[in-house]
This record gives structure tokens, sequence and C-alpha cells, in this order.
């Protein structure tokens, strides 16, 4: 009895994979159904800007929203996240408050006069250090947030999920 079902090598192996055939061959898993924690997966779409100059944090923060369903972009530091700002406007931007160059105080004061309505979320291991600018600092300078380095998973994608709906774009 035949099925109309091919099993031939080829037939098999030309099918794609959406776990894996995608750009950067990282795994993914799909959208609604539980992820490799037992977490679903959000679909918001919403586009997130991570600008971070230590690449594990951010490599790590970028793994976790793309992880719950937002697009990410990244920037290495506060110049080139401007630019992606101008490039194509986001939903929210993660920035680091201390980067070499143009910092994260520079960074979220030019996206205030620039895109006055842009969530922005200010992150710093300095905070806990009393040194610089603190939490409160930052919010008064036009952050929308502000967490201290080591965050957890939660916090960031809590603080992410707060000022989705705050977005206008």
């Amino acid at each position: 009895m035949r099925t109309g079902l091919s099993c031939s090598p080829g037939a098999i192996a030309a099918r794609p994979n959406p776990r894996i055939d995608r750009p950067g061959g990282r795994p993914v898993d799909p959208p609604g159904r539980p992820g490799r924690n037992g977490y679903l997966r959000m679909t918001t779409g919403k586009d997130i800007l991570i600008i971070e100059d230590d690449e594990i944090l951010r490599d790590l923060v970028a793994e976790w929203l793309d992880l719950a369903g937002y697009r990410v972009r990244v920037a290495v530091d506060g110049e080139a996240g401007l630019a992606a700002v101008r490039d194509r406007r986001p939903a929210i931007v993660v920035t680091d408050i201390h980067m070499p160059g143009v910092g994260g105080a520079a960074v979220i004061a030019e996206l205030r006069r620039a895109h006055p309505g842009l969530p922005v979320i200010a992150i710093s291991g300095r905070f806990q250090c009393g040194r610089d600018l603190t939490p409160e600092g930052a919010v008064a300078l036009g952050a929308a947030r502000a967490l201290a380095k080591p965050f957890s998973r939660g916090e960031m994608l809590g603080a992410v999920a707060a000022l989705v709906g705050s977005s206008d774009v």
C-alpha cells in the first residue's frame, strides 16, 4: 500500500527545519511552544536595541530577549547605538551607562532630545558601587528604568515587558 510519502534521503534532508535553519544557525523554539527551559515564547516582535560594550553580557541579554520573542539588535558602543536608532527606531533601548567613547548618559540625553517617547533601560555595574551615576540619576536623565549589574533574566524581561506597552512603535 502506497501512502504518497517519499522516504528518499533527499526528500527528508531538503525540508527546512525551523528550529535550526535561520541566520546564525542557533536553535530557536517555535513561537507559542515551550522553550528550552519550559517557558512559552512570546511573539511580540518588538524591536529591542542593546547598547553594551561587554560582549558576554551583550550576547547574554540578546539571547534572553530573543528567546522571549523580541527582535534584537546590538551595538558595541554609544556611537554605534545612536546610528542604529537613526537607521531604524526600536521599541526600547537597553544601554550600559559606562562605555568608552559616547557613554550611556550621553546616549540617553540624545535619545530624549531626538526621540522623546522612546523608552530606555539603563544598566550599570557602578550603580552598586555608589560611583558616578545612580539609578535615580539615570531615571532623572530620562531612562524609564535602571538595573544594577548583575541583574537576573527575570529582572530584564520584567523591565522590558513593562515598557513594551508604553512604546509608541
